[in-house]
């Protein structure tokens, strides 16, 4: 999440201020809550896998859709998307 977007919660709806440039976004429930998840998880692993104890749906169409949904917000420059760094194995 870049230090520059607020996000808010009203009722069970999110907004979303770019704040560098002004302009707001209205998040759905589903999207409110992913953003969240993002917020708190940073791993798009760990929020597939938060959604699925929540939510009644299959884990692929979940991570479908947090995929499309991320990309949006990176397409706005919302969010920015940062490979998850591979450990390293070493073999002895």
């Amino acid at each position: 999440m870049r230090r520059d977007v607020a996000f808010r919660t009203i009722a069970d709806e999110g907004v979303v201020l770019d704040l560098s440039t002004g302009t707001y976004f209205g998040l759905n429930t589903s999207g409110t809550r992913m953003w969240q998840l993002l917020a708190e998880q940073q791993s798009l692993r760990n929020v597939v896998a938060a959604l699925g104890r929540e939510f009644d749906a299959r884990p692929d169409t979940l991570e479908r859709d947090l995929l499309a949904f991320v990309e949006h917000l990176a397409s706005r420059d919302l969010v920015r998307i940062v490979p998850q760094r591979r450990t390293s194995r070493r073999r002895t």
